[in-house]
């Protein structure tokens, strides 16, 4: 099951256009672009007019797309969906919300109808033959297959680019939403709707019609074959949208602040503990102190850079250990005297941030029971290590 949060991510302030990420013309739904995880994600919403405000269904097709496409090995974006409160043309509504990570990275792109226009042999030379130059063949022949299963009505000129970096290549299969049963408004026309009929498409490759484009395959072409146990991650809670920490910190009233550095202090011990499992130890023991904020460092630290500290810490060199004096003083024997039950502090708080760290990085299976139960196992180890004290 994935992640469910109980109140809906607060995005009122995100701005929406029809153009937000386009290459070419404007897009039929509102999108907005937006940093996630310390990654840029285009969000976009379902259909929208002044009088109705967002109504169908269209964000839900593309994550219902988006894990068809990952199941039969297709190339397409990774989506979220999310319930979310939005604010558009000064009025707010309570929606689903798509995301996708972008695909852009650092390659520039540019439409395929605008690139093809610019480099195809002539106008005689059509979209499908000048892919099939390319060697782009397989790629859409994957597209017909894929467009065809989702009943995609929009594969238009811009809704597939070219990447070009130090290679020039295909984008995945973005923009989805109209697809499936999205002219369907209500139960009368679903009863109507016949999902075999081959309905005229706007595509800009191939006919206009999704049937006919299979007709064009003309060599095999591999894909995954789904199985029945698929119809339960397709069908699947929605991944929730928005930074985890974000969102855990909004549900348990929590600096997600707080959440993000306990992440990366766990990762960096994990980090040493792979290079060194002594050094480790001598950490969680309070054997060396080092400080959270070179903890916080090493969790963005090279490989040589964390085995340099971690062999520093087992030789007993690492700049950071704390000097031990022959001659103990009053505070020293205090302090000595309760160094075990720090250290067991020190313990049981690595303890959890580890736990809490390898639940973070499997968030899609967790539920809101389970990080709960980890941080009511973390306060009764506390109140259990303050009534021994």
């Amino acid at each position: 099951m994935s992640i469910a949060f109980d109140k809906p991510w607060d995005i009122r302030s995100l701005v929406w256009s029809k153009t937000s990420g386009s290459v070419a013309t404007d897009g039929v739904f509102l999108k907005t672009e937006m940093m996630i995880d310390g990654a840029m994600h285009y969000l976009k919403l379902s259909s929208y007019d002044s009088y109705r405000g967002i109504y169908g269904h269209e964000a839900v097709n593309e994550l219902v797309a988006s894990r068809l496409g990952g199941l039969l090995g297709i190339d397409v974006p990774e989506g979220r969906l999310g319930r979310s409160l939005v604010k558009v043309d000064g009025r707010e509504f309570e929606t689903y919300v798509f995301s996708a990570k972008s695909f852009k990275l650092t390659e520039s792109r540019e439409s395929f109808e605008s690139y093809y226009v610019a480099y195809r042999l002539s106008e005689k030379e059509s979209p499908l033959d000048f892919c099939r130059r390319l060697g782009w063949d397989e790629r859409i022949y994957l597209m017909f297959i894929f467009d065809y299963l989702i009943i995609n009505r929009d594969r238009h000129g811009a809704n597939l680019e070219v990447l070009k970096n130090d290679t020039i290549k295909l984008s995945p299969l973005f923009d989805n939403g109209l697809s499936f049963i999205c002219s369907c408004e209500d139960e009368s026309d679903l009863e109507k709707f016949d999902i075999y009929e081959d309905r005229p498409v706007n595509n800009f490759i191939g006919n206009k019609r999704l049937g006919r484009n299979l007709d064009l395959i003309d060599k095999n072409v591999r894909f995954n074959e789904l199985v029945e146990s698929d119809k339960d991650i397709i069908f699947n809670e929605p991944i929730y949208l928005g930074s985890t920490a974000n969102r855990l910190a909004e549900q348990y009233n929590v600096s997600q602040n707080t959440i993000k550095r306990n992440a990366n202090l766990a990762e960096a011990i994990t980090s040493i503990g792979e290079v060194s499992p002594e050094a480790k130890r001598k950490i969680l023991h309070g054997e060396v102190q080092i400080s959270n904020n070179k903890l916080e460092a090493l969790s963005r630290a090279s490989k040589d850079e964390i085995e340099t500290v971690a062999a520093e810490i087992e030789e007993g060199t690492f700049e950071g250990r704390k000097p031990r004096n022959s001659t103990l003083t009053q505070a020293d024997i205090a302090s000595e005297s309760i160094l075990p039950e720090i250290r067991k502090l020190n313990t049981i708080i690595s303890d959890f941030a580890s736990s809490f760290n390898s639940m973070f990085r499997q968030m899609s299976t967790g539920s809101p029971a389970e990080v709960k139960t980890v941080l009511r196992s973390y306060i009764d180890q506390l109140e259990d290590l303050y009534k021994n004290m």
